[in-house]
């Protein structure tokens, strides 16, 4: 099986944050930032309240877990949009020559070999770690946080898309 295609800044994009809303560290990240803000939002909330109406504690309780669960429901698209900009901030830092050339993969039950005008190379199947994949791309790890991608628009169909992904898992799984 073989595919040649030019790596699109979107298609980095794609896996980026593919990656950051299933990774498990940035989950508890996430987490744990918005429950730190949502709970100092509220605390600092209380306290002001407390002052401003003098003495309402029903009120400033009420009004500083309203002021809580606000940022805790806001925190992760707030942060997923921050990651989304400083993604394609870096990604135009650098020349990124990769994405200015076709790249040719071939897919055989002992490894991956790649080749384009700039690199080749050969991965064996041992060094993807796993293979998943959502409605954009399927994404072949090779390590926590970087993947060989194949874009949704190589393949004519659902079918073809699940074919491959199936293919691919198993000379993952015929090779462990």
């Amino acid at each position: 099986m073989q595919f040649e295609f030019q790596v699109t800044e979107d298609d980095l994009l794609g896996f980026n944050n593919y990656h950051y809303k299933h990774s498990p560290a940035i989950k508890r990240h996430i987490f744990l930032t918005r429950s730190i803000l949502a709970l100092s939002f509220a605390i600092a909330s209380i306290l002001i309240n407390l002052i401003i109406t003098d003495g309402m504690v029903l009120l400033a309780v009420a009004i500083g877990l309203c002021i809580g669960l606000f940022m805790f429901v806001i925190t992760p698209p707030l942060m997923y949009r921050s990651m989304q900009r400083n993604a394609k901030k870096v990604f135009r830092e650098g020349k990124n020559t990769a994405l200015n050339t076709i790249n040719r993969y071939e897919f055989t039950p002992e490894g991956i070999t790649h080749h384009s005008p700039i690199s080749s190379g050969n991965i064996s199947w041992q060094a993807i770690e796993k293979i998943e994949a959502d409605s954009k791309a399927i994404y072949l790890y090779a390590g926590a946080v970087s993947a060989l991608v194949l874009p949704r628009r190589l393949f004519s169909n659902d079918q073809e898309f699940q074919e491959t992904l199936g293919q691919l898992q198993r000379y993952k799984t015929a090779a462990a």
